[in-house]
This record gives structure tokens, C-alpha cells and sequence, in this order.
């Protein structure tokens, strides 16, 4: 049944497909999270109590209680898959209608913003470790990209003599592969980005001219 979720779950309903990355995700919650609790049960047997003991009683591969985060994203899932279950007419009707998806929230991250002295440093230490790896982290700290935009951007979005990026993509990873991604949800999310501070942008040009000869 699983599996058979999985397979229609690789196209949306308006028949594009998903990222690797969200169908390793349903993947990983469904194998972890849902089959040891209820994949001996015929789901057609299953019902809304069941769902929520559940989802309540989530646990982690360690024994450790589930956050309200994971919880949120499993009961997400249970939907979906109960959802599709009833379009399928595998089951009368859909207990899981019912099933709330707001379990809790993660605990929030504490969010460091370095200072242009740090970042510097942190660059120096990252060369040390791998040629090249200093000026990534400039590069994000000074545009404000993150991991999954700065990784997916190719050779002709950079504009070096107006320091302007175009981010129009976003990479994803799963297994070991990445997944590059040019189709964003709306044309709002396509953007350019500025570094912040020319200055010491100019330093990092001379560090990388240093660096190659």
C-alpha cells in the first residue's frame, strides 16, 4: 500500500513531478515513523483515535519522544496518504479528515549574525581547511544566500562587474546526489542579490587573485 502511495505521489496534480528531495522525505517518514506503528493493520481498519494515539505517542529511532515539529509532519503525511487512499476507493471513507497537523513547533534555532571581522576570519580558517572554501562562506554572508541557492547558482547568473548573483534555482539533496532545481514556485522568488559591502567583496577579488597565481 505504501508503496503504491509512493508511486503516485512522484507527480503533482497538475502532472509535473516532485523534487527528489520531498519524495525521499514522505520515503523516510513513512519507513520510520508510520509502517512500524501501523503497517500490520488493514488501513481500511484504521480510524481517527487510532491516527491520533498515533501521532501522540510518536517516538524517535532512539526511544526519545518526537518533536512537535516532526509530529506536525507526520499527522501531514497521514493525511495525504489517507487522502489518496480515498480517491483510490481503497478505503469508504477518510478518518483522517479530521487529524490536526498542528502538533507543536520545533525548538526554534538561535540564529548567530557574525560580525565583517568574523566572517573574515572564518574565510581564513575555511582556506586552510579546502582552497576555496573561504570565499564561499564570503560569498553567502555578504549576499544573504543560503546553502541550497548559492550551490545551484550557474556560471552565467554571476555578473562580476556590477557584483550582481541571479538566483533563479535552489538545489536540493538526497542520498548523496543534488538535486538543481530552475523551476521556483512563483516569479517573485527569482531575485537578484547585491553584496552588501563592496569593500570587502574587493578583498576577497584580491585574496582570489593571490589565491591563482
Amino acid at each position: 500500500m505504501a508503496a503504491r502511495y509512493l508511486v503516485a505521489y512522484k507527480t503533482k496534480r497538475d502532472g509535473s513531478s516532485r523534487p527528489k528531495s520531498s519524495l525521499a522525505k514522505e520515503r523516510s517518514c513513512l519507513n520510520i515513523y508510520i509502517l512500524p506503528v501501523l503497517g500490520n493493520a488493514w488501513i481500511g481498519d484504521i480510524d481517527l483515535p487510532d491516527l491520533n494515539e498515533t501521532v501522540r505517542n510518536l517516538t524517535l529511532q532512539d526511544g526519545s519522544p518526537a518533536s512537535g515539529g516532526t509530529k506536525s509532519t507526520v499527522a501531514a503525511i497521514l493525511r495525504r496518504l489517507f487522502a489518496w487512499a480515498r480517491e483510490e476507493r481503497i478505503i469508504p471513507a477518510n478518518p483522517a479528515l479530521e487529524l490536526r497537523t498542528g502538533w507543536g513547533s520545533s525548538v526554534r534555532r538561535r540564529v548567530l549574525i557574525p560580525s565583517i571581522p568574523q566572517v573574515l576570519r572564518l574565510a581564513e580558517a575555511l582556506d586552510h581547511f579546502k582552497k576555496g572554501l573561504g570565499d564561499v562562506a564570503m560569498v553567502m554572508a555578504f549576499t544573504g544566500l543560503r546553502w541550497e541557492e548559492a550551490v545551484a547558482v550557474p556560471v552565467e547568473n554571476v555578473d562580476l562587474d556590477d557584483q550582481w548573483i541571479t538566483v533563479d534555482r535552489t538545489a536540493s539533496e538526497s542520498g548523496g546526489k543534488r538535486d538543481i532545481r530552475a523551476d521556483l514556485k512563483t516569479r517573485r522568488r527569482t531575485r537578484r542579490r547585491h553584496p552588501r559591502h563592496r569593500h570587502t567583496c574587493r578583498k576577497a577579488s584580491h585574496r582570489e587573485r593571490r589565491t591563482r597565481t
